[in-house]
């Protein structure tokens, strides 16, 4: 039984593959685009929607059948196997997320992103992004603070600021020490009516000459610890798009090799201004 869900997940994955393979040679055949990091800017060319549609369409039953498969619904699973649907789970995950940046980039380069903007409390933005970030936390045993004396609103979309602090608080999970990492989210009053959000952590931060590439798309860094989690490279360039999009700033100050501390703005606006 095991075997069988094997197959079937690979054969999904392969599927996945041949989708994504023949989505990038039209783009190259009509543009001739070669490089990897033109591949969102040839996105525009084709219709993002449908390729994520098509891809997740497949990926449904990969994370339903590792879904199963962690729970024993087939049959119990020795410890070697146990490894092994860990490790697709976590494909899943990267793939879901992958599809997620690419339509977001292309949502951002086309300045067609939606905000909801509404009158946001900070507090309870902090409490949401506590919650989602507990799993990630507990994995690593990271330890995460949160310092927060404000209880002012910013008028802003709370799912997309959420997106920015849980992807930053991420970021760092994967730099910080294997024992003894520590991150802090601050919250205060900023200059120019603006509310200031601040992660910090102890990792081993970001060269200096790297400092004007970490949000350009696709960049990685040449780390250890970059190579290691790997990642689309999308990300914190996410970040900026969002940020940019609220009317905010955003960057990042290395203490390198003594941690990486961002930070980034919102403005104080009240709904009623609009």
């Amino acid at each position: 039984m095991f075997v069988h869900y094997i197959l079937t997940v690979s054969y999904i994955i392969f599927s996945i593959i041949a989708i994504w393979c023949t989505g990038l040679q039209k783009v190259q055949s009509e543009q001739n685009i070669l490089h990897e990091k033109n591949v969102v800017a040839a996105l525009h060319a084709l219709d993002v929607s449908i390729i994520n549609h098509d891809v997740k369409t497949h990926l449904s039953p990969i994370k339903m059948c590792t879904e199963m498969l962690e729970s024993h619904i087939p049959g119990p699973l020795n410890e070697k196997q146990e490894k092994m649907v860990v490790t697709m789970r976590r494909c899943v995950e990267k793939l879901e997320t992958l599809l997620n940046d690419i339509s977001d980039m292309y949502k951002l380069e086309s300045h067609s992103m939606h905000l909801e903007k509404t009158d946001l409390d900070v507090q309870d933005l902090m409490d949401g992004c506590t919650n989602l970030l507990r799993p990630f936390i507990s994995e690593k045993q990271v330890e995460l603070q949160i310092e927060s004396g404000e209880h002012g609103k910013i008028y802003a979309d709370g799912r997309r600021i959420g997106q920015v602090l849980v992807n930053l608080v991420k970021n760092a999970i994967d730099f910080v020490p294997e024992s003894g990492g520590k991150i802090t989210i601050t919250v205060q009053k900023g200059q120019d009516c603006t509310m200031l959000f601040c992660v910090e952590d102890n990792g081993e931060g970001v060269k200096p000459e790297d400092l004007g590439k970490i949000f350009n798309k696709f960049y990685k860094g040449e780390s250890k610890q970059a190579r290691k989690y790997g990642g689309s490279g999308l990300g914190l360039g996410i970040c900026k798009g969002i940020i940019q999009e609220h009317g905010g700033k955003i960057w990042l100050e290395s203490r390198n090799p003594n941690g990486t501390l961002f930070k980034f703005t919102i403005p104080l606006i009240s709904s009623q201004s609009i």
